[in-house]
């Protein structure tokens, strides 16, 4: 019925709630219902007076409910330095959710995770699910959602990335304003698949939550970046990628996060053990080990019970590379509004991409279709989407390539320099 309506939590908005709700069952009885919940705005104004008196310094006279989404992204990026829960199962939001909550067949609520158990002890009948959650709090999240039957799942945000809301998941490191967007941000960067397809560790620690993925995943956070400080907040999860290639950086400090199931996990540098974790006692389902760069073989191994279960291994990749251009949909229909996505990566002789090196690469289409889109995943950066040169983002660009009105072969070509082109082809049919 609606995500973040701030007048949920007034008469007019209740009564209108319901109003949609009982001509949503008129129309058809067998679907159910929800709502997006946010107590920043249910609550509102009374919240701001209740978020002054935990955090004046920091949200000074901020109002949550106006201004749009950066100052409720902020306020709520703020809550999370303090007792957020103490927030989620206060009585002002009790009674700001308690009609429309009780109108819906599930109560959605977004990032009040406490709420999750409160409401099965105060309405032992009501259905919950986390209608928008915290990347990072997923593991603490599944965990409630398995203990807790009236918990039917969790939606967080995001899985794909997008544009807009420019910033929140951005790691900025500029210590006089490190906690919100700079130009020239242009993605939100929070979602767990990058603008590229890249799916990044946010995504492997879900998928780790679930119980789909036993294998250890190994990243790495940004050398360049060791030690400095950023602003956290629930929509950044680890400056990292999956890659044991930072040319430049030999000898240098880096962190590594191992994400796992079990009780333990080990890694291994070229052989030799980093040292041995339990799982759990820093961040569920990951741990962290610090070292210095060195190329060559990273191996995460997971234990359980003391037993080896499984383990991952990341290798350094070579340079020169080779331009490897992958087509997702090779099969488009001849109807002006099929899409073929092509993925780009700089790969070495074994196959393995080089997410430490950058290169402009140029895409020209030619035959029974035109380029649609092109570029990487950096979340600040210049440039237009419509132009036909990008640089690389972590090894890889991507271009989108629309069919025409007639049938027919679409080639399609990327080029850079010191490597060889890579031409792909497209049937519009």
């Amino acid at each position: 019925t609606g995500n973040e309506i701030p007048e949920i939590g007034t008469p007019d908005g209740r009564a209108l709630n319901r109003k949609i709700v009982t001509r949503l069952r008129e129309l058809d009885s067998t679907r159910y219902t929800t709502e997006g919940m946010n107590g920043f705005l249910a609550a509102a104004p009374q919240l701001s007076k209740y978020i002054a008196q935990i955090a004046a310094k920091e949200i000074q006279n901020m109002d949550a409910s106006t201004g749009g989404s950066d100052n409720l992204n902020m306020a709520m990026s703020v809550m999370q330095h303090h007792n957020e829960d103490d927030l989620a199962t206060s009585d002002l939001l009790t009674e700001a959710f308690e009609e429309t909550s009780g109108t819906l067949d599930a109560a959605g609520f977004n990032y009040l995770t406490g709420r999750h158990e409160l409401e099965a002890v105060k309405h032992p009948d009501r259905v919950v699910v986390g209608s928008e959650t915290f990347p990072k709090k997923i593991p603490e999240l599944w965990d409630i959602v398995e203990r807790n039957p009236h918990v039917i799942g969790d939606f967080t945000w995001t899985g794909y990335e997008y544009l807009g809301e420019a910033g929140i998941g951005i790691f900025h490191y500029n210590p006089e304003d490190n906690k919100w967007s700079h130009y020239p941000d242009r993605l939100a960067y929070c979602g767990d698949i990058n603008l590229n397809g890249y799916r990044r560790p946010a995504s492997y620690l879900r998928e780790t939550a679930y119980g789909f993925r036993t294998a250890p995943f190994i990243s790495v956070e940004r050398p360049e970046h060791y030690g400095e400080k950023y602003d956290p907040n629930g929509w950044k999860y680890g400056d990292a990628v999956d890659s044991w290639t930072w040319p430049g950086f030999e000898g240098k400090p880096v962190r590594i996060s191992v994400i796992a199931k079990g009780d333990e996990a080990e890694l291994l540098l070229n052989g030799k053990s980093l040292g041995r974790k339990n799982l759990g006692e820093e961040e569920k389902l990951t741990v962290y080990f610090d070292t210095v760069y060195q190329p060559g073989t990273l191996e995460a191994i997971s234990y359980t019970d003391g037993k080896e279960t499984s383990r991952t291994v990341l290798c350094t990749a070579d340079d020169p590379v080779k331009l490897a251009a992958e087509v997702v949909n090779p099969e488009i229909p001849a109807d002006g509004s099929g899409l073929s996505l092509i993925m780009v990566d700089l790969k070495d002789a074994e196959g393995r991409v080089n997410r430490g090196i950058q290169k402009a690469v140029t895409v020209s289409v030619e035959g029974a279709g035109t380029l649609a889109g092109f570029g990487s995943a950096d979340p600040s950066c210049e440039g237009s989407y419509q132009d036909t040169t990008w640089k690389t983002y972590d090894g890889r660009v991507m271009a989108a390539v629309r069919s025409g009105l007639e049938a027919g072969t679409i080639t399609v070509r990327f080029s850079a320099e010191e490597c060889e082109d890579a031409v792909v082809t497209i049937t519009a049919k």
